[in-house]
């Protein structure tokens, strides 16, 4: 499913992923003590760089606002649910 952004929403997004330098984040973050559960992927491509982000069983509190952010613009039942 695609949404269009709105000039307010694609700004909100790039202010946050400029202010939050998401280059510098790891690859993977990971809890070793769970060998199953909750795991997300993150596709960032922003000004010609991709940064790929794999959460497994793993809070991880910019990946949080980032989703926090998105679920502000989706509809309900496309919300991400990530929780510490």
């Amino acid at each position: 499913m695609n949404k269009e952004l709105s000039g307010f929403q694609r700004r909100s997004i790039l202010n946050f992923l400029m202010s939050h330098n998401f280059l510098s984040l790891k690859n993977e973050y990971k809890n070793p003590l769970v060998s199953d559960g909750d795991r997300k992927k993150i596709m960032i491509q922003y000004n010609g760089k991709v940064k790929n982000i794999v959460l497994s069983n793993f809070y991880q509190k910019d990946v949080a606002q980032l989703f926090d952010l998105i679920n502000g613009i989706v509809l309900k039942r496309l919300k991400i649910k990530y929780k510490k």
